[in-house]
């Protein structure tokens, strides 16, 4: 086992009280800077896979843990760049946009163009209900509506529209 941190804190064994952990380290090969992918984090008590999440994920029958570890290792290794990192789409919600806009006025340095894009951005992720959820699909979530209202407001949207109504209905 490597001296890695746990969640809750640093465990010297690799381990700790809230977790029980099987560590697969593996290198990357011709990686001028290796690399290391750390796989197979359980919760106490749980297991490396179940019938019910295997069948969510279009597998049937058992899937056997070594066998997806060693086919997750070879898609991750198939896509990873010769320099060592990966590209990948990366899905924002609203919140990290919110996140952004109130920083720039913070720091007084809103970009006006990249502002118009940050609101059109929070807009087209609100819910008809109003709010705003924090994963694709979730449900309208408080502080994701209560961040995405201020960034709003602060970017001049007037607390009179129909849409800002309808977000204030949600946080309440």
């Amino acid at each position: 086992m490597r001296n890695l941190a746990c969640l809750w804190g640093q465990s010297r064994s690799g381990t700790c009280s809230h977790w029980r952990a099987r560590y697969s380290l593996y290198k990357a090969p011709n990686v001028a800077r290796k690399c290391l992918i750390l796989i197979g984090h359980t919760p106490a008590g749980g297991t490396t896979s179940t019938p019910i999440a295997q069948r969510e994920f279009g597998f049937r029958g058992q899937l056997d843990p070594a066998v997806a570890l060693k086919r997750s290792q070879e898609f991750l290794l198939g896509i990873q760049k010769s320099e060592g990192y990966w590209i990948g789409e990366l899905i924002v919600d609203a919140t990290l946009v919110a996140d952004m806009v109130v920083f720039h006025f913070w720091d007084d340095s809103v970009d006006r163009v990249w502002l118009k894009k940050a609101v059109k951005h929070m807009f087209d992720r609100q819910l008809p209900d109003g709010g705003w959820n924090i994963y694709p699909g979730g449900p309208a979530e408080v502080n994701a509506t209560i961040k995405c209202y201020l960034a709003l407001k602060l970017a001049g949207i007037a607390v009179t529209d129909p849409r800002m109504l309808k977000a204030r209905s949600v946080a309440r």
